[in-house]
């Protein structure tokens, strides 16, 4: 069952990590939700959005094998939520609220997963700087 998200519903999403199987390029995934929360962000804010359903069903992300990524499975799933969540809101639908700290939004099965890190997040973790310094990215 499809569900409703919020900017911080996406911002809070964790996705379990591969390494030696199939996964999705974790920085293709996490510009696309970069994305996503700039989106929802201006449907709150009643500006016109610049990303769309049908974009986000259209997006296809490297591969990977042998270096870390992004598990398929749970990447597919967030996204038909989020697909969800922009159709209700071309359709005329209310932005939803944020989801309460009790009920975090994650994929089933994530809690082994790591978040994303966005630059639209407030001060990373420890840990999103570790793993951002291990694979090389700047900032």
């Amino acid at each position: 069952m499809a569900r409703l998200l919020s900017a911080e519903d996406v911002l809070g999403a964790l996705f379990t990590q591969t390494q030696f199987r199939d996964g999705y390029d974790e920085r293709e995934v996490d510009v696309l939700l970069d994305e996503v929360v700039a989106v929802l962000r201006q449907h709150a804010a009643g500006a016109p959005p610049g990303l769309t359903a049908e974009q986000v069903e259209a997006k296809r992300f490297t591969a990977t094998r042998f270096r870390r990524g992004y598990d398929q499975g749970d990447v597919d799933a967030f996204l038909a939520d989020v697909v969800h969540t922009l159709r209700h809101l071309e359709s005329g639908g209310r932005p939803v609220a944020p989801a309460s700290p009790a009920s975090p939004a994650s994929p089933a099965g994530a809690a082994r997963g790591v978040g994303w890190s966005s630059q639209a997040a407030a001060e990373p973790t420890l840990g999103a700087k570790v793993l951002r310094a291990l694979r090389g990215d700047r900032g």
